[in-house]
């Protein structure tokens, strides 16, 4: 009987040990598993292959099915197949319809095709489901945002900052929006409420000094800066920041006092460099803005907006180098927005094909922004080019629908007065 049971034993063992390798061996080798690793490593490609065949057998339990839907629809999504992509959050929400986080993702889906109402109704639904997350609330509020529902937008962000006081960049929305309306009082009083704890907080000090440039260029923000730099009087930071502030209001010796300051405490600063190359460019110093951008971009471009730039100083000089400009194109990354301009400067598209490009795919709010660029851009092109007259109507368009605190903005302005208006 002992024998019998001990045999009993060991054949029970052996089963459970087989079970165990073949559960092991699932979960290194099954087509689920591999989906999930190269879903993690963004494969994406391969990562929806892998969940096809393992959704495909039909005999997984709920759960399981729901986290290959979400990874898979996830993964469609993140290769613009976005009626693959809707098709699998649809399936999650038959299997759980009670779930915050799948109609967060549908809804973001949904914003993926600039379907906003239908994004609002899951973001919605979302947040009945679980009233305090902040995160859906902040993504309705965006919404309004890219929508221009401008009056939604300002009762958003002024109750989310009562629920999270110190969420700057809610303050900062407020104020935005506020400045669309043209109530720029009440937005420098929203920018003003801006909490910074502790005396010596130079870098909010900072923070909110140019939050002041999201809708005004009349130097609000220097008490700020004035503070920041009792502080710290040898702070690279707040110079070179207050640099900026005093370019967009026209003030190009103060903005080249503190871009000097700044550099001789970090003089090998690439940023710095940029905007100070930009301060030289709008005062018309165009070798020297040339030069410091050049070393701006020397290593690693500083994003794509300093190669229209750089490709403007030189046309102004006459020495347009095409190949260098694509190879510091290429180093970046494959950015929707704003490589269309890249592309036209280059030649590779005309200017049709580069309106189309800033209105495909954008919100109502990024449309306004996509073209004021356009139209600043190929306004400045004309200029360095000797075409003033082909300038001057894009450049005074950008002056009039370039939102607040945009570059193109105050550079459009600063344009228009050097040429008398």
């Amino acid at each position: 009987m002992l024998k019998m049971l001990k045999r009993v034993g060991i054949a029970l063992l052996g089963l459970v040990l087989l079970v165990c390798a073949g559960v092991s061996a699932y979960w290194f080798w099954g087509d689920g598993p591999r989906g999930d690793r190269a879903f993690v490593a963004r494969t994406y490609d391969e990562a929806i292959a892998l969940y096809d065949k393992e959704l495909a057998r039909g005999y997984w339990w709920d759960s399981y099915r729901l986290h290959m839907l979400l990874r898979r629809g996830f993964s469609h999504g993140e290769l613009n197949q976005d009626a693959e992509a809707a098709t699998d959050y649809d399936a999650a929400l038959v299997i759980r319809p009670d779930s915050p986080e799948v109609h967060t993702l549908r809804g973001q889906q949904h914003v993926n095709v600039l379907e906003w109402e239908a994004a609002l109704r899951e973001y919605d639904t979302a947040l009945t489901l679980d009233p305090t997350n902040n995160y859906l609330r902040a993504r309705r509020a965006w919404i309004f945002d890219q929508t221009l529902d401008v009056d939604r937008a300002i009762e958003a962000y002024r109750a989310l900052r009562q629920v999270e006081p110190n969420q700057e960049y809610y303050y900062k929305r407020e104020a935005y929006n506020l400045a669309r309306k043209g109530e720029t009082a009440k937005a420098a009083e929203v920018i003003a409420a801006i909490p910074v704890y502790g005396s010596y907080d130079v870098n909010a000090l900072v923070r909110r000094a140019i939050a002041y440039d999201y809708f005004s260029m009349s130097g609000l923000g220097m008490p700020d800066y004035e503070r920041a730099l009792r502080i710290s009087p040898r702070s690279a930071l707040v110079l070179s920041s207050r640099g900026i502030t005093y370019g967009a209001m026209n003030k190009h010796k103060l903005a080249m006092d503190d871009y000097n300051r700044a550099i001789e405490i970090e003089p090998t600063s690439r940023h710095i460099f940029y905007s100070r190359g930009r301060e030289q460019y709008m005062a018309g110093d165009y070798r020297a803005a040339l030069a410091d951008m050049r070393f701006a971009v020397s290593e690693v471009p500083f994003g794509p907006y300093s190669l229209i730039w750089i490709h403007l100083a030189e046309t102004w000089l006459g020495e347009v180098d095409m190949k260098a400009f694509e190879t510091n194109l290429t180093k970046l990354d494959d950015e929707d927005w704003p490589r269309p301009i890249n592309e036209y400067l280059l030649g590779k598209i005309d200017e049709t094909s580069l309106r189309k490009a800033a209105i495909e795919k954008a919100s109502p709010a990024d449309v306004i922004d996509h073209l004021c660029e356009v139209d600043y851009y190929l306004g400045a092109l004309a200029l360095a080019k000797g075409n003033k007259r082909t300038a001057l109507p894009l450049i005074r368009k950008a002056a009039k629908t370039c939102p607040p605190g945009y570059v193109e903005l105050w550079a459009a302005r600063r344009n228009l007065r050097a040429m008398g208006e």
